[in-house]
């Protein structure tokens, strides 16, 4: 049996499929009719931006891509208008990116197909076996002749596993009409991956009188995406976040508290 490489199989097919799925509808960066930034300082970005959509019948899932891995999903406020068409019921980040390393490991317990070439008429077969352990690119599988270990480049996977994009997606279960309508939806978050700080180069003039200031801001984005056309703010100083824990005399405190408490019913 002729077989397609296996490059074609994990680069050209997830590409189609992950980001296809029959339940949901995919809106991307081409969509946005507004984006501002308003970077602080020490990791911490607010972003806001607009997409335009088009409702399906029956559409209930949103896939909205081209956001940064390092967003902070429960930071998330998501809006659409108009609001008795579309209507924000939930949201999941999905982290899980597509690779040879992922669909391994969740082919595990799983029969997948071992790529076997003739030596002498350079002829694929395909031989089913089943998938006992992952490690990386290298499996442990059960085959016909006994328990082997393979690569990724000899297997043949039959199905993506579920929850596997080829990027970082938030996914927004939408309650929805039934009519088909255009609408916009508002996303508001903070995420890492943005950092500015000022450089000042100043010069004296001849009589030593006078300085000439000039002043650059240095902006880099390693967030993961681009952020084209978008409005900037920059705002200095450190920011007041909340710190989790308790500190140790509160901790102690609890302890004590909860050793001399009821247990619940």
């Amino acid at each position: 049996m002729a077989y397609r490489p296996l490059a074609a199989l994990l680069f050209l097919l997830p590409l189609a499929i992950a980001d296809s799925r029959a339940d949901e509808q995919a809106t991307t960066a081409a969509d946005r009719t507004g984006l501002s930034l308003t970077v602080y300082q020490g990791n911490l970005t607010l972003v806001s931006e607009e997409r335009r959509i088009t409702l399906r019948r029956g559409t209930d899932r949103l896939a909205v891509v081209d956001v940064p891995p390092a967003i902070m999903p429960q930071t998330v406020l998501a809006t659409g208008a108009p609001s008795d068409i579309l209507r924000v019921a939930g949201q999941v980040f999905e982290t899980g990116v597509l690779s040879p390393e992922a669909i391994l490991a969740a082919s595990v317990g799983q029969t997948v197909e071992i790529i076997r070439i003739n030596p002498v008429t350079g002829v694929e077969t395909l031989v089913p076996a089943e998938v006992l352990r992952a490690n990386g690119r290298e499996a442990l599988v059960r085959i016909d002749d006994g328990i082997r270990t393979v690569n990724t480049r000899q297997i043949a996977f039959g199905a993506l596993p579920a929850g596997l994009r080829a990027k970082p997606t938030l996914v927004l279960d939408l309650a929805a009409g039934t009519t088909v309508a255009s609408g916009h939806l508002a996303l508001r978050y903070l995420t890492g991956g943005l950092n500015w700080q000022t450089n000042y180069v100043a010069e004296l003039n001849e009589d030593e009188t006078a300085v000439q200031l000039a002043g650059w801001v240095s902006l880099t984005n390693n967030s993961g995406v681009p952020f084209d056309n978008t409005g900037l703010r920059l705002v200095s100083g450190a920011i007041n976040r909340e710190r989790s824990g308790f500190s140790p005399r509160a901790k102690g405190a609890m302890i004590q508290a909860m050793a001399v408490a009821d247990a619940p019913a």
